[in-house]
């Protein structure tokens, strides 16, 4: 048996439970995307009757880049405040695993990080999109959610 971070000794119990835990996620986040889809193709059959936008406002980027973390299930991870749990990293404090700028922040979220669970997303999103997720995740810096996971990575400046 190992010694588990907290002290608590690993046992059989405790894989069973994060094994289930790890389940529950992947469950609520297939039923999310299938029902993000059907909503998408409600959308796209209605879309017809709706004016054209040809060029988003920037002023929108941030509600926009909300509006994606949320639908492309980025709070599985990093929680629905960015406040990180398990699987992902704190996204509100002064630290970054790969780099602090935005550029840094649209790599990782376009081309996500191997050996982890940060998928890449290139394929699912637009890099219009990407700068969108980027702008949300820069406004979390600082806002100090409850149950913030422990600063990872190099301070920023």
């Amino acid at each position: 048996m190992s010694t588990l971070f907290n002290g608590q000794k690993d046992n059989r119990m405790s894989s069973i439970v994060r094994l289930l835990f790890s389940a529950l996620i992947v469950t609520a986040v297939v039923s999310f995307v299938n029902s993000n889809e059907q909503s998408t193709v409600q959308m796209q059959s209605q879309a017809s009757f709706a004016p054209e936008l040809s060029v988003l406002p920037v002023g929108d980027d941030i509600e926009l880049g909300k509006a994606l973390y949320q639908a492309k299930a980025c709070f599985a991870c990093h929680g629905m405040n960015g406040e990180g749990n398990a699987l992902g990293p704190n996204l509100t404090d002064d630290f970054a695993i790969h780099g602090c700028s935005s550029d840094a922040i649209a790599k990782v979220v376009s081309k996500g990080i191997a050996g982890t669970a940060m998928v890449a997303y290139d394929a699912q999103m637009t890099a219009e999109e990407v700068k969108q997720v980027t702008a949300f995740v820069q406004t979390l810096k600082g806002s100090k959610p409850a149950n913030a996971k422990a600063a990872e990575g190099d301070k920023c400046n």
